[in-house]
């Protein structure tokens, strides 16, 4: 057997910077085998590409009977350096608490399609989402693909499961967006309180919450009527060194292109003065630059979870149908586009990847769309009509 050939690069720039080592190893006869690590420090991606290979050589009853248990720390610590810490906690705790308990002492090649079908229904009759049980299966999916990657086995259970259907357990979590009108009487009845800003700040702009919790008086640029966008705030598990603990993170936000500026209204610049000289009556001082936007009476951070609460309190206390967080985003971008504001403009100011996203997600919601089209379609195409038979009767004339 030959000896392994090593090729080491770097991708992204900056903190998105990379090192990408490759360990391939021809052999006479077969297949070469080819393994992958990525990891910001470059003594570390190549460590964990050699020491991947160094498994894949190693005799074939060597990787026989491993358990599940086992499998799923394997590919945990694999993921480390490649993925957000909150993101492989999320991980852990998912293949952990629904994948574990029933299958963890079995060896990974004793776990059928059949188990992976009965175990998602047993977590919809238990009174999971839809969701969150086609989430497991994609966990369990990408588990199998870490080990067939790794060699360990060739089959991947999961993914001969079709994914549930809505309509086959229930109704999504996604709430109805308010319309106008909800909109109007929320943004009152939060006007002078701890709510007001962040309402604002998600309706008028599309912000995420942990995109707003994680904002500071540093990020408002007045002569600009700017925000900057450059982080988000969290509460969520993460993996840090093989325990997982659970805690509240500021780190970067969802993509690439959640990083942006945005250009504030003057509703908005109305309601950050507002919230400047509130700050100033609770707490004695004006805001400093690393004081948060979003803050309780005593001018400290919420947590992110914790806004959720606060929320659904004043729903309550005001008599306002209550929706989900998240759901402020979709309401933001529904009214945006039955105003006729264009998609384009709606996907950069949500900052999604693309047009298609926002199309997908939001333009089947928007009721007036079809209404619209209808309509400007039957004036243009009778106004056109009528322009076009005046004209040949004044040819005809002539």
């Amino acid at each position: 057997m030959s000896e392994p050939i090593i090729s080491i690069w770097p991708t992204g720039s900056g903190k998105d910077k990379r090192w990408v080592c490759q360990a391939r190893l021809r052999r006479l006869g077969q297949k070469p085998i080819t393994v992958q690590r990525r990891h910001p420090v470059k003594s570390v991606a190549y460590e964990r590409a050699t020491a991947a290979l160094e498994a894949l050589r190693a005799p074939k009853s060597a990787h026989e009977g491993v358990s599940v248990e086992a499998a799923i720390s394997r590919y945990l610590v694999a993921l480390e350096g490649t993925i957000k810490d909150t993101t492989i906690g999320e991980y852990a705790y998912q293949l952990g608490h629904y994948f574990g308990p029933d299958f963890g002492a079995r060896a990974i090649d004793e776990v059928s399609p059949a188990d992976v079908r009965r175990l998602l229904r047993k977590l919809l009759d238990r009174g999971l989402s839809i969701s969150t049980a086609n989430t497991i299966r994609t966990r369990i999916s990408s588990l199998y693909e870490f080990l067939r990657r790794e060699q360990l086995t060739e089959k991947n259970p999961a993914s001969l499961v079709k994914p549930f259907r809505a309509s086959l357990g229930g109704e999504t979590l996604v709430q109805r967006p308010w319309d106008l009108s909800e909109v109007r009487d929320a943004l009152k009845a939060a006007e002078g309180g701890e709510l007001h800003l962040f309402l604002v700040l998600c309706l008028f702009t599309g912000l995420r919450r942990g995109e707003v919790a994680a904002l500071r008086w540093r990020d408002v640029d007045e002569s600009q009527k700017t925000l900057d966008i450059s982080k988000t705030a969290v509460t969520s598990r993460a993996w840090k060194g093989g325990v997982v603990s659970r805690g509240t993170y500021t780190q970067e936000p969802k993509t690439k292109s959640s990083k942006r500026t945005v250009y504030c209204s003057n509703e908005v610049l109305k309601a950050l003065y507002k919230s400047r000289r509130r700050f100033a009556e609770q707490v004695g001082r004006l805001p400093e630059p690393e004081d948060p936007l979003i803050y309780k009476d005593d001018g400290s951070a919420f947590v992110p979870s914790s806004l959720r609460n606060v929320f659904v309190r004043f729903c309550k206390q005001n008599g306002i149908r209550q929706i989900r967080l998240h759901d402020l985003r979709h309401t933001s971008a529904v009214i945006a586009l039955e105003a006729g504001i264009p998609l384009e403009a709606v996907s950069e100011g949500l900052g999604h990847s693309g047009v298609d996203i926002t199309k997908r997600i939001y333009a089947p919601r928007v009721a007036g769309l079809g209404i619209r089209y209808a309509s400007q379609l039957d004036a243009f195409i009778s106004e056109t009509d009528s322009a076009a038979r005046f004209l040949g009767e004044e040819v005809k004339s002539a």
